[in-house]
């Protein structure tokens, strides 16, 4: 391919295009629509035959089916619509659009719910292509396309219909998803070694975590039942009781999104406490986030003490429910939205052992049977003191999370460097898509 002119693309995170290409709004490129959630209630509209996209499926570029199916009299009697095979769906709706931006191509007929936007372009311009121009511009489309702060992040349907984007000719469009699918999938081999490697790696520590909890670190202690259902047996000395026994409880500051500023007095709120890089045993720089110092005037009883576990009172899938975070600072820090508190006695009931033991899975069974909610899931204060917990003798508990805090130190260590190499690939292969969609390098009719 001969050497083409640029021309500027009149935005500026795209710069400039090739002059043979063209820049499109959106709301003259393709149709939009979005869906519906049919009743609960109603048996008949569920476990049908027609794939139903919600956000937590959005998670690969072709959606080949779905984990929930609605039926036929669920379509018709609700504002959710059969899409066709091709049409890209895009989230709009969901705690992700913190950081990420997802988007799928269907790959057969589906329906979608009100927190998916689906978009069948014209003869203009390929699904693909726009899901690809998406993934190589995340930052930059999560910047121009979400709405003010609120507590949920949303993308504005008005300035999705208002973005420019590049169109190349549709030849053109052809060559560079061709190439992309060949590029990306190389990579996605390599990102999906790393994952399992980390995958592995969790499980080995969630393992650790379980058995000391548990069962303390001598293997050799008698053991009685626990009469817990949670938990089958537990060594002699050791106790079951419910938590409200042996802590207070308290909620966050009523603050919102629109509340946080650059710099000024920390919080941590729930949607830190959900983040990969809490680790529930070390409260992180990075999950802090800030507010104006007026907004805590008055508001003492949700500033945060070493030795207290935050946990996160609402949670958008099942696995989220009892995540909380460790106070182990004792630098001036608040409980942010969304949170509940547990400040343990510490006398029979150490913070730092409550917080590895709420990492279990056998532990959090008691909130996910009591949390509320179907698409978004909550526990409260009167949850959490209805869940129990164990009481090794209180000098064993120190024991144990020694023993945790250096072993999880080690796992987590390298755990963190294989995500080092994951956030390298992705950051590789972002780069490289937005290169190609937006003109700066060319794929020739031969490439």
């Amino acid at each position: 391919m001969m050497a083409e002119g640029m021309r500027p693309s009149g935005v500026e995170w795209i710069g400039d295009i090739p002059v043979s290409w063209k820049m499109g709004r959106l709301r003259y490129l393709a149709s939009f629509e979005s869906g519906a959630t049919p009743s609960k209630d109603i048996s008949d509209f569920w476990d049908g035959e027609i794939p139903w996209v919600s956000s937590q499926e959005v998670k690969t570029d072709v959606l080949t089916d779905t984990s929930l199916h609605i039926s036929v009299k669920a379509v018709e009697s609700c504002s959710t619509r059969l899409l066709p095979e091709g049409t890209v769906v895009m989230v709009a709706r969901s705690g992700i659009l913190q950081h990420t931006l997802p988007v799928a191509l269907l790959a057969c007929p589906m329906t979608v719910n009100q927190d998916i936007k689906a978009l069948t372009f014209n003869d203009q311009v390929l699904g693909k292509f726009f899901l690809y121009f998406v993934k190589g511009n995340n930052d930059n489309l999560l910047k121009v396309l979400l709405k003010d702060k609120s507590t949920v992040d949303n993308i504005s349907f008005d300035y999705l219909l208002s973005l420019r984007v590049p169109v190349p000719p549709i030849e053109e469009q052809e060559r560079i998803t061709k190439y992309l699918d060949t590029f990306c999938k190389s990579v996605e081999f390599c990102i999906g070694s790393i994952e399992r490697q980390i995958d592995l790696l969790e499980r080995y520590r969630s393992s650790v975590i379980h058995e000391a909890v548990t069962k303390g670190l001598d293997s050799n202690v008698p053991m009685k039942p626990s009469g817990a259902e949670w938990v089958h047996s537990v060594p002699e000395s050791w106790r079951v009781e419910p938590l409200k026994y042996h802590c207070s409880m308290f909620k966050g500051l009523p603050i919102l999104k629109t509340d946080l500023v650059e710099e000024g007095v920390p919080v941590i709120s729930y949607g830190q406490i959900h983040s990969k890089d809490n680790t529930g045993a070390h409260l992180d720089d990075s999950l802090l986030r800030f507010i104006p110092a007026n907004r805590v005037s008055g508001s003492e009883s949700s500033k945060l003490q070493r030795g207290d576990v935050v946990f996160a009172d609402t949670s958008e899938d099942v696995e989220g429910i009892g995540n909380a975070a460790l106070i182990d600072t004792d630098d001036v820090v608040y409980a942010g939205y969304h949170t509940v508190t547990c400040r343990s006695d510490q006398t029979s009931l150490s913070g730092r052992y409550l917080a590895y033991l709420a990492r279990t899975d056998a532990w959090r069974y008691q909130l996910r049977n009591l949390a509320m909610g179907v698409k978004v899931f909550s526990i409260t204060q009167a949850i959490l003191r209805k869940a129990e917990v164990l009481l090794p003798p209180r000098d064993e508990q120190e024991r144990i999370t020694d023993f945790l805090d250096d072993r999880c130190s080690a796992i987590d260590a390298v755990i963190n460097t294989k995500r080092k190499q994951l956030d390298v690939l992705k950051k590789r292969r972002q780069s490289l898509i937005y290169e190609y969609v937006a003109g700066k390098r060319r794929v020739g009719t031969k490439g």
